[in-house]
Formats: C-alpha cells, sequence, structure tokens
C-alpha cells in the first residue's frame, strides 16, 4: 500500500470521455446528503443498533427512501460503516446519459492505521465506478471522484476494506454537468537531478492543452514562489530547466478544454533520484565505559537518516539454559481483553510494542499487555525475531502463555500451529501444534531442527482471537559459548554521525553495531526512502586496565601483578573471581578487606571483584 501521497484532502479522477468545468447554473444536484436525521451516538462513540437491519423497515430505509446496506450504525449526524458492512445510497435517477458526475465524499477510518474505502457502483456484469482509496490515518478526509460513466439504474456503494474497526461517512454529494472537465493526475518525475526534471501528467481525453506551475514554497509561509506559472503544454510532458540546487520544488498541472478548466491536480514533490548509497564507515566506538558507549560513522551525502543495529553478545561463565528471547508485550498499553480490541494493519512489524526489534504480525490485534491474532480472510499469525540455536544442535524449546477467546471469555480444544523457519526457506523445517485448554495456560515446545537464523511462527486461524501474554525461548549453552543478539534498532537523524548506548559491559558481555544510511528519493515512481548496505560492524568491549603489573584505583579497590599471581586490594569484603579468556570461571576466592594474594597459572586471564573487571598476563 502507498499511504505517501495522502494528504488532507484525497482528489481521485476517473474517466472515460471529455470533461468540462462548469458553472453552478450547469450543475445538476443529484444527491446531497448530510445524515441529519441520524443523532443517536457519536463519532468517537456510535450507537450499536445496525439500522440496516431490517432491510426495509430499519431505520436507514424509512429515513432515506430506497437506501439500504449492512453493518451501519448512527454516530451523531455521520453514520459508521462496520467491518464487512456498505451502505447503498438510492438509484441515481436524475442522471443523464454520457453527462459527467462529481462525486464528492467526507470519510474518517476509526483506525489510527488508515485503510481503504471502496466506492462503486454498478454490477459484477456492468461495472460503471470502482474506485479504492487509500488512507493513511485517522483524520477526515474529503474524496473526490470524477465519473463519465454511470447508470441511473443505480446508486453508490460505499464500504470499509482491510478495515476493522469500521469507517465513517458524511456529507455525500453528487453533481452533473456535462461542461465538468476532470483534472489529470501528475506523476513523480523519475529523471529529476538537482537543477532540472520532467514534469508529467495523464492525458485527458477531449483536453485542449494543460497549464503547469513549478514553484517553492516560502520557509514560515508557504507562500508559492513561481518559477513557472499557468504554462500552456499541448502534450503531457515538459522539461524543467534552472532549477536551484537545495531548493524543495513542487508541481501541478490543472487540464483545459476550450474555456474551461479543471482543477488542480495533485501536487508533486520533486526529489532528486538516486540510484545508490554508499555504505557508510563505521569507526571506533569512544567513552567506554562500564555503562555504555558512543557509536560512531563517517557522514554519508544527502543522507536522510541512519538506522544504527545494536548487537549483544555474552560469553556463558557455565553451563546455561539461556533465554536467547523473553516477551511478555507489556509495551502493548491500547484495547483490551474484556472489551474492544485495538487492530493493526494487515501486516506490519511489532518493534513499537516489543523489548527487541523484529517481531512481525500478520491479522493481529492488541489488548493491553497483550498481543493477539484476529484472523481475517485466512489465518493470522505472529513470528519472532531471528534466533540462533547453533550451539545447542539446532534445539531450543518455547514456552507460551496464551488463550483463545473474546471480550474476557475463553474456549478450549483449538490446535495453535508453531511453525520454525529457517533463514529465508519458505518451507518450516519443523512444525508441531498446541491443543488450547481453556483460559490461559502456559505451554512448552520443543524444537530440534534450528539453524543460525531461525524464526518460530504462532498460526491461529480461528473464529474467535488468539490471545498472548508472554512467551519466551530458551537454548542450552556451554561455559565459553558465545550469543549475539540483536538488542535495538535506533533511527538518528541524517545530520548525525554518533549516538549513544546506555549498555552495561563486562567480561562476558560486548556489544557491536552496523550503520546502515539512507537517502530520499524515488523508488518504483514514489517517493522512498532507498537504503545502503550496513557498514562492517564495529566491536565495543570493555577494556579493563592493570596490565602487566600497572596499577589500578577504582574507588577502594586495587590490583597489582605480583610473582606467581595477583594481589587484590578490597575495601570491603567481596568475592573474587578469575576467568579464562574464554569466559571459563577458572576460581572464586572470598575477598577480605585488605590485601587478598590469588596464586595464577602464567597467560592471560580476567579477574573480577565486585563490579570491577581486570585483564591480566602472568608471566
Amino acid at each position: 500500500m502507498n499511504t505517501k501521497k495522502l494528504l488532507g484532502s484525497l482528489v481521485l479522477f476517473m474517466f472515460c470521455t471529455c470533461m468540462s468545468f462548469a458553472q453552478d447554473t450547469d450543475v445538476t444536484v443529484l444527491l446531497d446528503e448530510k445524515f441529519d436525521a441520524f443523532t443517536e451516538g457519536t463519532v468517537d462513540a456510535p450507537a450499536t443498533e445496525d439500522i440496516s437491519t431490517p432491510s426495509y423497515t430499519g431505520k436507514l430505509a424509512t429515513t432515506l427512501s430506497g437506501w439500504k446496506g449492512s453493518k451501519v450504525y448512527e454516530a451523531g449526524g455521520a453514520l459508521l460503516i462496520g467491518d464487512g458492512g456498505n451502505i447503498e445510497t438510492a438509484r441515481l435517477s436524475g442522471y443523464s446519459y454520457g453527462k459527467t458526475i462529481k462525486i464528492t465524499l467526507d470519510v474518517k477510518s476509526r483506525a489510527s492505521y488508515g485503510g481503504i474505502v471502496t466506492v462503486s457502483m454498478g454490477s459484477t456484469y456492468s461495472s460503471y465506478i470502482n474506485q479504492q482509496t487509500e488512507l493513511a490515518d485517522d483524520n477526515w478526509h474529503t474524496i473526490t471522484i470524477y465519473s463519465a460513466s454511470a447508470s441511473s439504474a443505480y446508486g453508490l456503494k460505499i464500504s470499509p476494506l482491510l478495515i476493522f474497526e469500521g469507517i465513517l461517512i458524511d456529507n455525500i454529494k453528487v453533481e452533473m454537468s456535462d461542461k465538468f472537465v476532470a483534472p489529470t493526475t501528475a506523476k513523480q518525475p523519475e529523471d529529476a537531478t538537482a537543477t532540472s526534471f520532467t514534469a508529467k501528467w495523464d492525458r485527458i481525453s477531449g483536453a485542449t492543452a494543460y497549464l503547469l506551475d513549478v514553484y517553492t514554497k516560502a520557509d514560515g509561509t508557504g507562500e508559492k514562489e513561481y518559477l513557472l506559472k499557468d504554462d500552456e503544454v499541448t502534450t503531457t510532458s515538459k522539461r524543467v530547466e534552472g532549477l536551484e540546487e537545495g531548493k524543495t520544488y513542487y508541481y501541478t498541472v490543472r487540464t483545459k478544454k476550450g474555456e474551461n478548466i479543471s482543477d488542480y491536480s495533485n501536487e508533486i514533490e520533486v526529489v532528486e533520484v538516486i540510484s545508490s548509497v554508499d555504505a557508510p564507515k563505521a569507526t571506533a566506538a569512544t567513552n567506554v565505559t562500564a555503562n555504555g558507549f558512543t557509536a560512531n560513522w563517517e557522514a554519508v551525502a544527502k543522507a536522510a537518516k541512519y538506522d544504527v543495529l545494536l548487537f549483544k553478545t555474552e560469553t556463558m561463565a557455565e553451563t546455561t539454559e539461556k533465554r536467547i528471547l523473553d516477551e511478555d508485550f507489556s509495551g502493548v498499553t491500547i484495547g483490551s481483553l474484556t472489551g474492544t480490541v485495538e487492530y493493526g494493519k494487515t501486516q506490519e512489524y511489532l518493534d513499537a510494542y516489543t523489548t527487541v526489534p523484529g517481531w512481525y504480525g500478520v491479522s493481529h490485534c492488541f489488548a493491553k499487555g497483550y498481543m493477539g491474532i484476529a484472523p481475517f480472510s485466512g489465518p493470522g499469525s505472529i513470528t519472532t525475531p531471528a534466533l540462533d540455536f547453533t550451539a545447542n544442535n539446532g534445539a531450543g524449546k518455547l514456552t507460551i502463555n496464551m488463550a483463545e477467546g473474546a471480550y474476557g471469555k475463553y474456549n478450549a480444544g483449538y490446535e495453535v500451529t508453531i511453525n520454525l523457519y529457517n533463514g529465508n526457506e519458505e518451507t518450516a523445517a519443523e512444525t508441531k501444534t498446541v491443543t488450547l485448554e481453556e483460559g490461559f495456560k502456559e505451554y512448552t515446545v520443543e524444537l530440534t531442527k534450528g539453524t543460525a537464523e531461525s524464526y518460530i511462527e504462532i498460526v491461529y486461524g480461528g473464529e474467535k482471537k488468539l490471545f498472548v501474554d508472554y512467551m519466551y525461548v530458551t537454548t542450552t549453552l556451554k561455559a565459553g559459548d558465545k550469543y549475539t543478539s540483536l538488542v535495538e534498532t535506533r533511527e538518528v537523524e541524517g545530520d548525525k554521525t554518533s549516538t549513544d548506548f546506555s549498555v552495561t559491559l563486562d567480561e562476558n558481555t560486548s556489544y557491536s553495531y552496523q550503520v546502515t544510511a539512507y537517502v530520499r528519493t524515488v523508488v518504483n515512481g514514489e517517493i522512498d526512502l532507498l537504503g545502503s548496505a550496513a557498514s562492517a560492524p564495529v566491536e565495543v568491549k570493555l577494556t579493563p586496565s592493570g596490565i602487566n603489573g600497572t596499577e589500578n584505583n577504582i574507588n577502594d579497590t586495587t590490583l597489582r601483578i605480583v610473582d606467581g599471581g595477583v594481589s587484590v586490594t578490597l575495601g570491603t569484603e567481596t568475592t573474587i573471581h578469575v576467568y579464562g579468556m574464554d569466559g571459563r570461571l577458572i576460581k572464586s576466592v572470598r575477598g577480605n578487606k585488605g590485601t587478598n594474594n590469588i596464586g595464577m597459572a602464567r597467560g592471560a586471564a580476567i579477574v573480577k571483584a565486585g563490579d570491577k573487571s581486570y585483564k591480566v598476563v602472568i608471566r
């Protein structure tokens, strides 16, 4: 879906024959409905009675003769059309063949992500209008449709698509004239440089010329400063030269037929076309302490933003049943288990709701503290970030707490599918099922066929919803094993070349980062971000002092290398641990306040006293 072109008012055009602008005296109003009679409920809290039922005796049909629909509710002077519902106006009996109609409609999605609104006329065998408009948010928008193809035998049908919460509609108006001129649709230039571009637009049947405006906008006021104004063009494109580098330009087009001129086309922002982006060079971290560091990189020309990926590497001090993923969905703060859930986009990453990035949802929903699956025209799913099972020969264990139900009532008996995918393979390497009991229960699934890049998918296709309270994944790691996981993807503005991370570094925990640059350009005909390859990774380790006999005074703890070992002076009693460079624990000594002499074999080792760590070399 493309949500980038939607502004406060959507103007979409459909046409088949020549159309002309008309004065009010040339316009016939076929329909003008403001829904003032439907006063129950409000826009924020619509009424709950379906006024389209029964079909001929419901409030919709008795108030507006010839109207019909399904899942239609009053909303305080507007109407709500529920998910899967529609509303159809009375037939446009005043329509005259060959004339053009102009449809305007106020519409608002009840979902924060927007969705699609369909306006149609006709039947399966005889379709006159079939226009889909994409909404990017939950604000009110005005949709305008021109069509020279219409019929007096049908009304307009309006319905939501992929909007679980439904849409609100108001102020439907249909006007007719044989003098309307349809605005053209301007196209995104695909050859723009810093100083020139080719403006292009759709051909309108019967047009005698097009009027092109090219302009910048003044800072602060937004006032247009024209490079070209009403430049008359008889073709559907024009090369524009003389742009001032560094300024942002826009263009619009109007269609002309004789003396009649259309409304303005959609406004196009001219964006320089860039085919590739150099990968940034990540440089060494600075300000490295036990509590964090600064990640650095070199600037990339024209970068709009950078993504900095932070990876954590843990070295096991002993054999551990390691939780390599642990999610309780506490980041979900919308929706309710016992009331109304909130829906996400049909498919989307769930990073805004999870502790680590990389989760992905299909037909999902939200209830505070829970991630849900709400099937829509097929099963839904939740998929984990990438997981590494190589240290345990592909084996791991999923523990998940979940329940099937709705509005606080729960069911038993449904089989939830658990798939394990490896890499980019489309076929699951392993599939297990879990038969649900009533209410929230914890289930454990053993997996044996994982790799260095595995994903666990939870699939539900029932008639209710599946809610997941928490889930975690474990695998057995031996002493000395390392486990690396992505813990954060941070977006940084394009004029920055560093960012600070607050993390804990010690002898068993290190980090690394990679940087990807993005430029704003044209991708597949639309303004989008084009990304570079990731930089080479930069490893960040805490470098303890106290090497080769030098003294390290940190607060009241000091360490000195002596013959055959080290001498550690403590201000308070604490345990002193000695680790090999592979993370293996060699010995633990109860440290007393004062001087503690510890014998050690030759070679490098890590000595940890309380929260202080030292790398030492015994010669």
